[in-house]
């Protein structure tokens, strides 16, 4: 079953490359960026709320940092 996991995760990966493509066209990498990281937001907000998790962590600041970091690896692969 890990194995159809990993296959699923690739198949989604390969489509997010292709609507990158197709985006780039019109939009600029930081707009796709922001697009994408909006949309996991509003999903990952929605799954802690329904799960009844606090979003509230005493190690703030590496939670921000790992978000410049991946907001900047992100940039890159999209400017790439």
């Amino acid at each position: 079953m890990q194995s159809l996991w990993m296959v699923l995760a690739s198949l989604l990966f390969a489509c997010m490359g292709v609507c990158v493509k197709l985006a780039a066209a019109t939009h600029s990498a930081v707009e796709i960026v922001f697009y994408r990281s909006f949309l996991s937001l509003i999903l990952m907000y929605a799954l802690v709320r329904l799960r009844g998790v606090s979003l509230r962590t005493p190690h703030w600041r590496w939670q921000v940092s790992r978000g410049v970091v991946g907001f900047s690896a992100l940039f890159a692969y999209f400017w790439a």
